[in-house]
């Protein structure tokens, strides 16, 4: 299963509301607020497949109204 570290940029202010919504999904291990750095948000997530992360990234990450930019670290 491969495991994705994510680094999020928020839209200003919006680092809490991405963090709450993003922690209730199934795929996601650990979830973090930043305060320092490039990222506002950094999270884990656990995946079947990489096809099951590129659905997650087409349809949470790229359609969710706080998130800006984000970067992936796939570990497999």
């Amino acid at each position: 299963m491969p495991i994705v570290f994510v680094g999020i940029k928020t839209h200003p202010g919006q680092s809490d509301a991405v963090r709450d919504a993003l922690s209730s999904r199934e795929e996601v291990r650990s979830i973090c607020k930043l305060y320092a750095g490039q990222y506002d948000v950094v999270m884990v997530i656990e995946v079947p497949s990489l096809e099951k992360y590129h659905e997650f990234v087409a349809c949470v990450l790229a359609d969710h109204e706080g998130v800006i930019d984000f970067e992936s670290f796939i570990a497999v």
